[in-house]
């Protein structure tokens, strides 16, 4: 799945992704599907590359996507207003952007892909006074399900009961996905 897959759908997609994510939307918004990598020489399929490349754009490039976009639309700004999605390494840049920009965002959606620094992010949403909308989904077969480092159930069961986060845990109707991790609040 490529960012314009996200948007407009592939060949076994019923509907694009973000279908799904706004079908209760009443109001106009902008979906921006920005890339992690600098260019494509970047993209090497590397865990460690990918790792780094995905914490720097959480650390710093979302900011300059936010700036961009507030510079050159009339938009909202606050993060009641803002909700960042992935899916897989977009999965878990949304963690790491979650992780990171705490006060940015406030809604998320992570398909496929979960945190190997879900002990952390607990640790800051317990701190944090903020409250949080967090949707996940994976596919059944999903080798993020199998004790990778981005195991979505070991990172929900680690985010559990963290007061202020709400996770919604529904069927996304694209492709074979279905939901796990029936836990939070």
């Amino acid at each position: 799945m490529s960012e314009n897959d996200f948007i407009k759908g592939d060949s076994n997609d019923q509907a694009p992704v973000i279908n799904d994510l706004m079908k209760d939307e009443k109001d106009p918004f902008i979906v921006v599907s920005p890339t992690y990598y600098p260019d494509r020489t970047f993209a090497n399929d590397s865990q460690a590359s990918e790792d780094r490349l995905t914490k720097r754009f959480a650390k710093t490039e979302i900011l300059q996507v936010l700036r961009v976009v507030q510079a050159k639309y009339r938009v909202y700004k606050g993060r009641n207003h803002y909700g960042f999605a992935g899916f897989s390494f977009g999965a878990i840049t949304g963690w790491a952007v979650m992780q990171d920009q705490l006060s940015h965002f406030r809604y998320f959606q992570m398909i496929a892909g979960g945190d190997d620094r879900a002990a952390q992010l607990r640790s800051k949403l317990l701190k944090s006074k903020l409250a949080y909308d967090v949707t996940v989904s994976v596919g059944s077969d999903d080798y993020v399900n199998n004790g990778t480092p981005y195991d979505i159930d070991r990172t929900m069961n680690t985010l559990k009961n963290v007061p202020h986060i709400r996770f919604h845990i529904e069927l996304i109707k694209t492709g074979a996905m279905i939901c796990r991790a029936p836990c939070g609040s």
